[in-house]
């Protein structure tokens, strides 16, 4: 610790500020007082504004590392969205497709399962597992959330992986906050407009939030995706969910035209793959 003597002569050693040493004692003295009485203040105020800039969004979640061991995946995702379920209005029930929105969650869950780049975000990841398997998707939420804006900074090579992040927020959100839910599956297509997946999920979202020309859209991008690529699964998803809208605007006509597109393939394996067509009966021929 310095004594005022030490100061002083520190203070002399300064340059620019002989003009300092030309004042009367008093004077000095005063000023002096002034700037020993503000050091505290001032170190205090540096001392938050310090800690603010070195603090990052995950450093501000508390990540339990002890966390159970892990269920399969699939019973897992099952329990998630009976949780969710629970809560819904039983009319809002009747227009959800079961196996689809638990592909979904399971997608969510096979996501915090995914390698980390760090130990800290493998625990983040196991410790939002833990708290989705318990009800609660908060930390789950902020895991892609984070890993949605870590990616969209990192550029355009990294869009898809942000635009996955999206889609699992969407899934999070999709029964019981379906307004936050179209934001993330909007931002989705934004970022990887060549995904079937997120058009399929987005047109769903539009269809049950009462904007039927959306949905359309939406679904035949879907469709033509499926046709560049040669892909007849999400051709045939397309047509079905396509038919689905015709159904709810009572253009039966229409419905049926594309429902005849997919009820002519009848292999076991494509009729498997039509868990996105909750309207077409398994028994229909």
């Amino acid at each position: 610790m310095l004594n005022s003597t030490q100061i002083l002569d520190a203070a002399m050693a300064v340059p620019g500020v002989a003009w300092f040493w030309g004042l009367g004692l008093t004077v000095k003295l005063s000023f002096l007082g002034v700037v020993l009485a503000a050091y505290p203040v001032v170190t205090h105020i540096l001392g938050k504004f310090k800690k603010k800039n070195n603090d990052s969004p995950s450093q501000n979640v508390e990540v339990n590392v002890n966390v159970p061991e892990r269920e399969d995946s699939q019973k897992l995702a099952e329990k998630v969205y009976e949780d969710q379920r629970k809560d819904l209005k039983e009319a809002q029930r009747t227009i959800l497709s079961k196996d689809e929105e638990i592909t979904a969650l399971k997608d969510v869950i096979d996501g915090l399962r995914e390698p980390q780049e760090t130990q800290k975000e493998t625990d983040y990841a196991a410790q939002a597992e833990a708290e989705l398997a318990k009800g609660n998707t908060d930390l789950a939420k902020a895991f892609f959330n984070e890993e949605a804006k870590k990616n969209v900074e990192a550029g355009n090579e990294s869009y898809v992986k942000a635009a996955q992040a999206y889609r699992r927020l969407g899934a999070l959100n999709y029964m019981n906050n379906p307004k936050e839910a179209l934001k993330y599956y909007q931002k989705s297509v934004e970022l990887d407009p060549n995904s079937a997946e997120g058009w399929n999920r987005l047109g769903h979202l539009l269809l049950r939030l009462g904007d039927h020309a959306g949905a359309k859209l939406a679904y035949n991008n879907v469709r033509d995706i499926g046709i560049g690529r040669e892909d007849l699964k999400w051709v045939l998803i397309s047509s079905g969910n396509i038919a689905n809208v015709c159904c709810v605007l009572g253009d039966i006509n229409e419905a049926e035209k594309n429902y005849n597109k997919i009820l002519k393939y009848t292999g076991d394996q494509i009729r498997d793959d039509f868990v996105a067509l909750p309207y077409i009966s398994p028994s229909a021929k």
